[in-house]
């Protein structure tokens, strides 16, 4: 969330950070919270929630300009303004920045603009609030895993289909964010937040023998085979004639190809708009919060051919060969209580409606037409009860436990198969019930109803310990989330390297997190926190296919989840004398595995890497007019792969390396 406002995409239910470059230059606070979250920290939240609160008024007049450089050709200028307060009543700031880098894989850079403007009315007893951000970017491919011997060659390998360059994502997402806190008295207090997302853009790529009439196309009949020059029987892999893959011949000697390399877009034009409001009453005994979070989403996804190596005979230019909408809209409502039993004992209990709603319809498009032409509806209403408590035993103990229920509906993606999607001619989505609708006599499209993939649910236990004094802060948690039908992925990508997921009958997340703030000695700091997990299926039965496209089902009940680390440890270390900064922070991730069969082989080894940041403080007329930052990231030069998956038919891993060491400076100068 943005201030409380969902980022993850409705339909998708991703969060794509490429399109908020620079996000954290406005931000004032992230807030993170693992496990079900109760209402305040966001309607949609399941098994955790991420917050960035961006605060962009100080009340002072200036200006803030940043550049900076580093490794990989990496390149930032930044400029800032603030009105300070005016008339004791408005505040207005802007912030522009770009990036630009050729990044550490090959062929993997990134053009981003970045804006953030937001404009405040201070009243007497309320705050209006407009915000204005996005920027539009431009990503080279850097989204495909890399086999494991292709990597061992060079660990910047970054393989585009085809040697293609242009294998680009160019998206733009502005965000209209407008917030009003109106105080009606000492007790209530009424919040409400306006909001509207638009997006659009698309990814670019070639794809290489592909079936013309998956594109729109017809196959191509000829009698001259050197039709498309000297070398195209060697390009098209000749075949038996009937067979109908890539080439055959006829007896009449005519050459009919099916087969094509070429270069789609996949486009997407998208909206959400939405209003959350929230009422506080303090009461004699506590808090009283009633909220809601209502928005609806309409999203036209397309595609266009951009050249084929075959261009059959009236093949249009920026031929389009799919289409679809989608509408998404959502309703919430919770209420959500913090009751003191006394002054030591609170109790809080939270309830949450959920009704979330989807619709998808194919557009009657290229050979979209008839039969294959689908349209489904799914409505979900989730009830999502919380409750928990909190025992301060002295001033510096405390101890708290919750149980929590939430639901999640699957995504998108999540109701076609495994290998296929909505762009995929022929395809069917994962639903038990077909009607065929007609029209004038013929089929128009095919209804679906009652869908295969089952949302998600989880019963979340916590259980807490708390304690401080002046110099230190401790906290640890147990916690045991029970998992009903999770919407996990296989460790595997599709054709268009999205994840392939689907239902889990019982999982179970469990494990201990400890966390630590300690002021050790004058100007010296350390904060660090470690998480030990077991992330495994209770019961889990998987159908696949051998060889031989036999049927086979694999018992996983007891194995790990994969992309699950076992362990995660953060830690930094500050020491702050004066003007000058040093600090040193420490990331360790442990072992996950790549694929369900929790074998050893399929592993995402363990890494530990180091960071380290300098910075000087320039002072004048007793304020900081300018800072000077050096960062080296991956001090230890240590080579590790973040991610990656395990592919069973080529029989190898496949790997997303991460960056060697790497420095980067910084100026910036205040006026």
């Amino acid at each position: 969330m943005i201030n409380g406002i969902q980022l993850n995409d409705p339909e998708d239910h991703q969060v794509y950070w490429v399109d908020m470059v620079d996000l954290a230059a406005n931000a004032q606070d992230i807030q993170v919270q693992r496990g079900v979250s109760n209402s305040l920290y966001g309607t949609s939240a399941f098994g955790g929630s991420v917050n960035v609160i961006t605060s962009t008024q100080s009340h002072k007049r200036g200006i803030s300009a940043t550049v900076g450089s580093g490794s990989y050709n990496t390149r930032k200028t930044a400029l800032a303004m603030s009105s300070g307060l005016i008339q004791n009543t408005y505040e207005v700031y802007g912030r522009f920045s770009r990036v630009l880098s050729d990044g550490y894989r090959d062929n993997s850079g990134v053009d981003s603009w970045s804006y953030f403007l937001s404009a405040v009315k201070y009243g007497k007893r309320s705050t209006l609030k407009l915000n204005l951000y996005g920027g539009p970017e431009k990503a080279f491919a850097a989204w495909d895993a890399v086999h494991e011997d292709e990597l061992a060659l060079n660990h910047r390998a970054n393989p585009t289909p085809g040697g293609y360059k242009n294998t680009i994502d160019s998206f733009n997402q502005p965000h209209y964010e407008l917030l009003h806190s109106f105080e009606i008295n000492e007790k209530l207090t009424l919040d409400n937040t306006l909001f509207y997302i638009k997006g659009d853009g698309y990814y670019e790529g070639l794809k290489t023998n592909k079936r013309l009439t998956e594109f729109g196309m017809q196959p191509l009949t000829t009698l001259d085979p050197n039709f498309f020059g000297a070398d195209s029987l060697n390009y098209y892999e000749t075949v038996e004639a009937g067979d109908e893959e890539v080439l055959y011949r006829d007896d009449s000697g005519r050459y009919t190809i099916n087969r094509s390399d070429l270069v789609r877009q996949k486009w997407v034009d998208k909206y959400q708009m939405g209003w959350m409001p929230r009422l506080n009453w303090k009461h004699s005994k506590g808090d009283l919060t009633i909220g809601g979070e209502f928005f609806t989403f309409h999203s036209n996804h397309w595609g266009n051919v951009l050249w084929s190596k075959v261009s059959p005979f009236g093949t249009e230019p920026n031929l389009e060969y799919y289409g679809y909408n989608a509408e998404r809209p959502t309703a919430a409502m919770y209420v959500h209580e913090l009751y003191r039993i006394s002054p030591k004992l609170q109790l809080m209990g939270d309830l949450q409606l959920q009704y979330k709603y989807y619709k998808f319809k194919h557009k009657n498009i290229a050979k979209f037409k008839g039969a294959l032409r689908n349209e489904y509806e799914v409505t979900d209403f989730f009830v999502n009860p919380k409750l928990g408590v909190n025992y301060n035993a002295t001033d510096k103990i405390n101890v708290f436990g919750s149980l929590s229920m939430s639901s999640r509906e699957p995504a998108d993606s999540d109701y076609y198969d495994a290998w296929v999607g909505p762009d995929d001619l022929g395809a069917r989505p994962l639903f038990a019930t077909a009607d065929t609708v007609f029209s004038g006599g013929v089929i128009d499209y095919v209804k679906w109803s009652d869908p295969t993939i089952d949302p998600e649910s989880v019963i979340d236990y916590e259980l807490g310990f708390g304690w401080h004094s002046d110099r230190i802060q401790f906290k640890a948690n147990a916690y045991l989330m029970d998992f009903r039908n999770e919407i996990i992925p296989y460790g595997q990508v599709d054709d268009d390297n999205v994840p392939i997921k689907g239902n889990a009958e019982k999982t179970i997340h469990r494990g201990l997190e400890f966390s630590l703030n300690a002021a050790l000695a004058h100007n010296l700091a350390l904060s660090a926190n470690y998480a030990v997990s077991q992330n495994y299926y209770k019961k889990f039965v998987f159908h696949t296919y051998d060889a031989n496209w036999s049927t086979v089902e694999l018992d996983y009940s007891g194995n790990a989840i994969p992309l699950f680390p076992q362990q995660l440890l953060n830690s930094r270390l500050t020491y702050s004398p004066g003007p000058l900064s040093i600090s040193a922070s420490l990331q360790h991730v442990g072992k996950q595995y790549l694929d369900n069969s929790e074998d050893e082989d399929r592993v995402v080894n363990p890494f530990t890497v180091v960071n380290v940041v300098l910075s000087y403080r320039l002072k004048l007329k007793n304020r900081d007019q300018a800072k000077i930052s050096f960062f080296v990231n991956n001090l230890l030069d240590t080579q590790y792969e973040a991610s990656g998956y395990y592919d069973a038919w080529a029989g190898a891993r496949f790997y997303y390396p991460a960056a060697m060491r790497n420095f980067y400076m910084s100026l910036q100068v205040n006026i």
